[in-house]
């Protein structure tokens, strides 16, 4: 649970202290497990797959041998019967050994819970759950496990906050699909929260930095239309009487910031499915990842939140094949780079929709992407249900189809006749009330006339932008003009502080992508162009606010050769003076 979550994050910080019972109950699980996952996994587990190969290989050989000489042999199909026999006789034979072996351990496991549940230590159990991997205790310990844990603990009040969402995340990893009982212990846990508790859940669910999370959860891995129905109905429920409770005009627990990730998060580099070549293939725009803090709003901020959500179109094929190269870029940001205030969640887009649009754009263009682009409302459409508390402010590029997608949540899907079946993830299930989406940013890759949207290309212009803007939805070419549009729109979302916090952060960035991917050179020039026109006007509603002023704009003709400089007085240099240029030349340079 707690592999890939900053420890100190809100709700995360108080870890249950560790006690003499509770740290040797650790040590005793920890080794049983650990003794039944090896006796479990048998000979053929631990043997290499080279020796596997050829042991299967000489299985099927043998059988060819005797096949090729049948009519040299009489009865030979006794011989090879004979041969299975054996084989399955062997097999059986390893299955009972290793059932007597693991009983006992298995045994000692669910004795070791019972005990702790039936005492009623509470604390002593949480430190268990927080220190433990809760699904393999459930594998190894099986439905005796499942039951205390998600029954007679859950029952009896021993369980906390985080506590109860270990155990759904744990849940979730065994496998929920076609598992009714599972999924019904699931219910019970959700059902059991009420008010921020309920939301502190649904926010650490979501929070694991990796493919499992609430949305998959209640959409994909529980299949019984009754538990969801009734998970769903206790999440509205619960979410209507908080927002009836918060203060303020808005009414809202926070927001929650919705993006896409090609051209929107970083640069496609015009990869596959990608426009833009103007800014290195997979590097950070400058300011995206500050923007997001800013606008990652919540009212109660002691309680753990996961307002970042990654709407992608990249499909869900096999466990988390698709989606780890992009979990991998998440937490680098968050743990090593520390430049992602919180880990993300993803919701992945539809497999059929997302080849379909692939292979229609090499013929139609960007009107192949329609259907993901519809797909992409319809997701978060979904999304939203769980977590009607919040309002959402949604990030796209006009490459493909988010354009699309925030007009249509802007506006909603009625009026424009989506009600297909296959448009709607609960089959034909509408929403009573659309959510509140308080803006919608549109990164511009491409020329307006090649870009999809609702209207045609020759209904679209300066008007058709204003109308646009009217209804939330903005247009911009860097970050730092992203913030600028919501500044001017007067919606409350960032103030003149937040705007320079943001742009400082963009030719911070800018530099030091410049200094660090100095073989693009004069490739760098169309998105300066582009960035000093947003760094000109935030400097003039900076001044105009009386804030201080943002630092000077990177002079990128200057420092790539000042780059080049170093690298050839480093040929000959010895690595402690090089070490010095190198801290005198970057300081110059951020000076500069």
């Amino acid at each position: 649970f707690f592999k890939h979550r900053a420890v100190d994050s809100p709700g995360l910080k108080d870890k249950p202290k560790r006690t003499q019972r509770s740290g040797r109950m650790v040590s005793q699980l920890q080794t049983l497990m650990d003794e039944v996952l090896s006796v479990e996994a048998g000979s053929l587990a631990r043997m290499s797959s080279g020796a596997f190969d050829m042991l299967m290989l000489f299985c099927f050989m043998f059988i060819q041998v005797f096949t090729v000489v049948n009519p040299l042999l009489r009865n030979i199909h006794i011989v090879i019967g004979i041969w299975w026999a054996i084989l399955f006789i062997i097999l059986l034979r390893g299955e009972y050994k290793r059932m007597c072996k693991v009983r006992v351990p298995k045994e000692t496991i669910v004795g070791l819970v019972r005990s702790i549940i039936s005492e009623h230590e509470k604390h002593n159990l949480c430190h268990v759950l927080w220190s433990v991997s809760v699904a393999t205790l459930m594998e190894v310990g099986g439905p005796a496990i499942e039951g205390m844990l998600a029954q007679e603990a859950l029952q009896s009040g021993l369980l906390g906050t985080v506590e109860k969402a270990i155990i759904v995340d744990a849940f979730q990893k065994r496998g929920l699909s076609f598992k009714t009982r599972r999924q019904r212990l699931v219910r019970d846990f959700f059902l059991s929260c009420s008010g921020l508790e309920l939301t502190a859940v649904k926010n650490l669910v979501d929070g694991g930095g990796d493919v499992h999370n609430l949305f998959k959860m209640v959409y994909t891995d529980i299949s019984s239309r009754k538990v969801r129905a009734d998970i769903k109905g206790h999440l509205k429920a619960e979410a209507t009487k908080l927002r009836s409770q918060c203060p303020g005009p808005h009414k809202r627990e926070g927001i929650k910031v919705l993006s896409d990730i090609d051209d929107t998060l970083f640069s496609s580099g015009g990869h596959i499915g990608g426009c833009d070549k103007t800014f290195p293939h997979k590097k950070v725009y400058p300011g995206c990842l500050e923007l997001f803090e800013v606008l990652d709003q919540t009212l109660h901020a002691e309680l753990p939140s996961c307002n970042l959500v990654f709407l992608s179109a990249r499909p869900h094929l096999y466990k988390s094949v698709m989606e780890e190269g992009s979990y991998r870029l998440f937490r680098s940001l968050v743990l090593d780079e520390r430049r992602m205030h919180t880990f993300p969640t993803m919701l992945p887009g539809d497999r059929n929709y997302s080849v379909r649009g692939f292979l229609a754009s090499l013929c139609l263009g960007t009107k192949g992407w329609r259907k993901v682009g519809e797909h992409k409302y319809v997701t978060f459409s979904n999304y939203a249900e769980l977590y009607p508390e919040y309002d959402f402010v949604f990030f796209g590029d006009n490459g493909q189809g988010d354009l699309l997608a925030a007009q249509l949540m802007a506006s909603g899907s009625e009026q424009f006749g989506l009600t297909s079946p296959r448009e709607l993830l609960e089959k034909g299930e509408q929403q009573e009330e659309p959510p509140n989406l308080l803006a919608a940013l549109i990164h511009e890759v491409l020329p307006e006339e090649k870009v999809l949207a609702l209207e045609k290309s020759g209904d679209r212009g300066p008007a058709w932008k204003k109308q646009q803007e009217e209804s939330g939805l903005f247009f911009h070419r860097s970050y730092i003009g992203a913030a600028i549009q919501l500044y001017e729109s007067k919606s409350g979302l960032i103030s003149a502080e937040q705007l320079r916090y943001v742009a400082a952060s963009a030719i911070t960035d800018f530099t030091e992508d410049v200094m660090y991917q100095s073989a693009w050179q004069d490739r760098w020039r169309p998105y300066e162009l582009k960035l000093r026109r947003d760094y000109d006007e935030a400097q003039m509603i900076i001044k105009h606010a009386g804030l201080e002023q943002l630092p000077a704009f990177p002079n990128v003709s200057e420092l790539v050769p000042r780059l080049a400089e170093l690298a050839e007085t480093a040929v000959n240099m010895p690595s402690d003076d090089l070490v010095a240029v190198e801290e005198e030349q970057e300081e110059s340079a951020l000076v500069s």
